[in-house]
């Protein structure tokens, strides 16, 4: 699929001709950033470290997956610059563990193809402070593991991952390590899931993991990969951070949707591969996207440390609940783990920054572009001026649901608007969608249609620029009454206006709202009058204004409330009997709820009644 040209060819072009190179400025964050998320983190798991090393889950009482080689990796590396004794000790301790999990094989969760680019990692930043027994006794750990035995057989991205491991050990001289000629034979059927946007297609096209096996192609070339795919991980990389770079939010988040989504480690991962996409830049002399980068990664920190918690440690998903609740959580995700996997990825970071690379104004900020990620991912990203619409065009019935599922705006708390819908799964699958009822009474949510039920979907564009951005989406078939519906949204810097027209058999028409309830310990406030949704959390508000100018049932609040990734999520719906319904969405941050003489300036009253009386 690399093969294809690149998708997003003209959006980075005409991203470059807004700047000049007098417009850089210099970075607001120093690489000693990272340390100051990466220090409290690992100290508090310093305190749940057992007398053999091992990091032990204070939730779950018990070591969980590549933990341990996790803090191995990331207090190594806060050694080398904090030069505490505790840090050298600890880190010690627990490569220690990890090595010999790695020999006598019984890795914690069977989770070995992690561990060898951590443990690798961690020695070498140790070795120059260990005595020569020591290091002498971790090579020969080394030289004990058998990779035909040691990693698990997946359909997914931990073979990368454990190649990756695999080339480090033989770059540094560790042990006996697959080779070259193996590795590229392993990694062959690997190249058939790179997409030509350069990400990865994991089981079902989670967003993270389109990025996350691209970590590991990364650290294979940074430490001199020069095998037979060579040329095409060069080009994934450099497509894959540019596509990242384009898909991140003005809140600094990757987008939502699929396993592990909203994870702390996602946007550790992003600063990593930004602040790598940024040398590169540099290195070539183009120092605006180098600036552009630059700033991604900083916004990718900065949203990372919205999440820290009063005992030093993160939030591993983006909720304040009690981490007992595992709320947002996957199955497979647990407090300590995911804090140290993001501790590694910013170790990277760290690796990586530059001090003297300055900062632009990144297209998350910038706006006037549309990205549509067909046929694996299912997205429709959209951003106007840094205000940010996610539409998953065909939903999936365990993580995301059809329709809008989030809406950020620069400036604004990330998750008010909000910034995840509900699957099907859940009690009930919430998203900014119609739903209808046919003329036998039986309603049907757009929501609820999963990637194998949903219709024949066409895309348009009838503007594109930073000041407007306007997207047509038309889905044609069987609908269970309904036969055709057009979705016109358009998104500005201020505001997202939503045209829906549903044709079919159909008696009426209900648009649903999902409305951020709880963060998992702090409440908004949500008020609701005939045409009008208002939700405060902490002085960061959206407002809702339903805009028909015919009948329609007033506003009700739903009975639903439903755990999802940032909390907790609840809806509002009005009923209609016209086939064509419009709305509006205004995220902002004021004291004060915004008056309706303002948002009819925002909505640009002249152009919105011509777009009403065309229904």
């Amino acid at each position: 699929m690399l093969e294809k040209p690149f998708p997003l060819e003209g959006a980075v072009s005409k991203y470059v001709e807004q700047f000049d190179e007098s417009q850089i400025r210099d970075s607001q964050y120093k690489k000693s950033s990272y340390l100051d998320i990466i220090e409290p983190l690992v100290h508090y798991f310093y305190t749940c470290m057992d007398d053999e090393g091992r990091i032990i889950d204070p939730c779950m009482h018990r070591e969980t997956q590549y933990s341990t080689p996790a803090f191995a990796a990331a207090t190594a590396l806060l050694y080398t610059q904090r030069m505490e004794n505790w840090m050298l000790v600890s880190a010690s301790k627990a490569l220690d563990s990890s090595l010999k999990q790695m020999v006598e094989e019984n890795c914690a969760d069977d989770h070995s193809n992690f561990y060898t680019t951590m443990v690798t990692f961690a020695y070498m930043k140790l070795k120059p402070y260990v005595s020569d027994t020591k290091a002498k006794q971790w090579e020969m750990s080394f030289s004990r593991m058998n990779p035909a035995s040691l990693y698990r057989k997946t359909i997914n991205n931990w073979k990368v991952v454990a190649l990756a491991g695999e080339y480090l050990r033989g770059a540094h001289g560790l042990g006996n390590p697959m080779d070259l000629e193996e590795i590229d034979q392993e990694l062959a059927p690997q190249m058939e899931l790179l997409t030509e946007y350069g990400l990865y297609v994991d089981p079902n096209g989670p967003m993270a993991y389109a990025m996350f096996t691209r970590n590991y192609f990364r650290l294979m070339l940074l430490e001199g990969y020069d095998g037979r795919h060579k040329e095409r991980l060069v080009e994934c990389c450099k497509r894959g951070d540019l596509t990242s770079l384009f898909m991140q939010s003005p809140t600094g988040e990757m987008p939502t949707g699929g396993r592990s989504s909203q994870h702390q480690w996602n946007e550790a991962q992003q600063a990593f591969q930004f602040e790598v996409a940024a040398n590169e830049y540099a290195n070539r002399g183009d120092y605006i996207m180098a600036a552009a980068f630059k700033r991604g990664a900083a916004l990718s920190l900065e949203s990372i440390k919205r999440w820290k918690r009063p005992t030093g440690e993160l939030n591993v998903v983006r909720n304040y609940a009690d981490p007992m609740a595992r709320t947002g959580y996957e199955t497979y995700t647990y407090h300590s783990q995911y804090n140290l996997l993001a501790a590694y990825f910013l170790a990277l970071a760290f690796e990586q920054g530059d001090d003297e690379i300055g900062e632009l104004p990144c297209p998350a900020q910038t706006g006037g572009f549309y990205l549509l990620m067909e046929p694996y991912f299912h997205k429709l990203i959209i951003n106007a001026g840094g205000h940010y619409i996610e539409y998953q065009t065909k939903g999936d019935k365990n993580y995301t649901p059809t329709g809008i599922v989030r809406i950020q705006r620069k400036n604004v708390w990330p998750t008010i608007g909000p910034a995840d819908g509900t699957p099907l799964t859940s009690n009930r699958a919430l998203s900014f969608a119609p739903a209808w009822i046919n003329v036998n009474n039986v309603m049907t949510r757009l929501s609820e249609m999963t990637s194998k039920e949903s219709p024949n979907l066409d895309v348009s564009v009838i503007s594109c620029d930073p000041k407007k951005v306007e997207v047509k989406l038309v889905f044609r078939g069987p609908m269970n009454g309904a036969f055709l519906i057009e979705q016109t949204l358009t998104v500005t810097p201020e505001i997202l206006l939503v045209q829906d027209s549903i044709i079919g058999e159909i008696e009426s028409v209900v648009q649903e709202f999902p409305l951020f309830l709880s963060d998992g310990e702090t409440s908004t406030k949500i008020s609701c009058t005939e045409n009008r949704i208002d939700v405060d959390y902490k002085g960061n508000k959206v407002c809702i204004k339903v805009l028909d100018d015919k009948a329609f049932t007033g506003i009700e609040m739903g009975p639903q409330v439903v755990r999802y990734r940032n909390g907790l999520l609840t809806s509002a719906s009005y009923q209609t009997k016209q086939t064509v319904s419009h709305y509006m969405v205004h995220l902002y941050q004021d004291d004060e709820y915004i008056e309706e003489n303002t948002l009819l300036e925002m909505m640009e009253v002249s152009k919105i009644d011509s777009l009403v009386g065309r229904s």
